[in-house]
């Protein structure tokens, strides 16, 4: 069994909004300023699990619970993934991670491949386009959280260097297109795509393609 993008009914959208309320600023801004009700949600999770099992979205133990696919599959490898072909397909593609442990002035800040920008005491880390794998797995590996963990999939061209401003925050929400929230005791990943963006998103990599 492979672990594959598997899609989810509305349920899942409460799940997302339940980690989205715990999280910093941009959390909070994207909670003001986007539908959530209107995307589409999948999680990584292998293409033979019970349907059931989905649903169990605090629930750890995917191997055990028949959700995790063959050995070696990793779901962060498909966010990776994600990660890669948003930033590749879109002009003004930013992925930013919010730190939902560190703050402004943390030393271990200094481990990350990329310099990372504040809002008040709040750290989020930056992934653009010239971003390389590797370094797209260290920062996400470093930034991961014991117990939350948000990702946004954004087209804003951020000019800024060491801080967000407020209009960034919002500019960042109101473009967010994906947003990747840990599920099953952080070992997998829910993405939540805008509806208006897949349709879009399937022309854009048919162009890619020719």
């Amino acid at each position: 069994m492979t672990a594959v993008a598997r899609e989810v009914d509305a349920r899942a959208v409460s799940h997302l909004r339940r980690q989205l309320q715990m999280g910093r600023e941009l959390s909070q801004r994207v909670l003001q300023v986007l539908s959530l009700d209107s995307g589409i949600v999948k999680v990584f999770a292998s293409a033979n699990a019970p349907e059931s099992a989905l649903y169990e979205f605090s629930l750890g133990g995917m191997r055990a619970r028949g959700l995790g696919g063959r050995a070696g599959t990793d779901p962060n490898e498909l966010l990776l993934r994600a990660i890669s072909n948003h930033l590749r397909l879109h002009a003004n593609a930013l992925v930013v991670i919010e730190d939902e442990t560190r703050q402004v002035g943390d030393r271990a800040l200094t481990q990350f491949p990329f310099a990372s920008v504040g809002h008040g005491q709040s750290i989020y880390h930056l992934l653009r386009a010239e971003a390389k794998p590797l370094d797209i797995q260290a920062t996400l590996k470093l930034s991961t959280s014991a117990w939350l963990n948000i990702v946004f999939f954004s087209d804003w061209r951020f000019q800024g260097r060491e801080t967000l401003s407020e209009d960034d925050l919002v500019g960042i929400a109101r473009e967010t297109q994906v947003i990747a929230v840990s599920v099953y005791d952080l070992e997998s990943w829910m993405l939540w795509t805008r509806a208006d963006v897949t349709g879009r998103e399937g022309r854009r990599q048919r162009r890619s393609r020719k």
